[in-house]
């Protein structure tokens, strides 16, 4: 039984990755994943051309910018910021190409970010003013609660 599609975006080690899909597949879910922002720029531009719209959006908001990934980068921002700060604006950045391709999909976000952190503080207040962001989660998150939440936001509880 397919209970929704997913777009996931996140770049964590191929292992935990594979443990997240197989289990999100398991729990009836289709997914569609990118691990970089060039990889989910694409991804977005084949949705702008048809491909299935996912049924929610769950990334992680800070994203590392490798080589291949500048000029992706480039066109989401016209600024030009220290590698450290690209990685911690990459995902805000990604959020608002999203919301013009997939206005009515909702968001949410897995991070290794505290609010304890000045950089954490900075990110959450983005999230909350600027990206309609449904839900903000930190990792790792218990499979239960993270289905719980795919599915509230699915069908509109979030």
């Amino acid at each position: 039984m397919n209970k929704g599609r997913i777009f996931l975006i996140d770049d964590e080690v191929p292992t935990t990755m594979k443990f997240l899909i197989t289990s999100l597949e398991l729990a009836g879910y289709e997914i569609d994943t990118a691990l970089y922002i060039k990889d989910s720029l694409e991804r977005l531009d084949e949705y702008s051309e048809g491909r299935p719209k996912p049924d929610v959006v769950i990334l992680d908001i800070m994203m590392p910018i490798r080589d291949a990934d500048h000029n992706a980068y480039n066109k989401l921002t016209s600024t030009t910021k220290s590698p450290l700060e690209n990685a911690r604006t990459a995902g805000l950045a990604l959020i608002s190409r999203m919301r013009e391709i997939l206005p009515d999909v909702p968001v949410m976000v897995l991070t290794n970010l505290s609010e304890e952190t000045e950089i954490g503080q900075y990110v959450f207040e983005k999230l909350r003013k600027e990206s309609q962001v449904k839900r903000i989660l930190s990792k790792p998150q218990p499979l239960k609660i993270l289905t719980d939440m795919i599915a509230k936001a699915i069908g509109g509880g979030l």
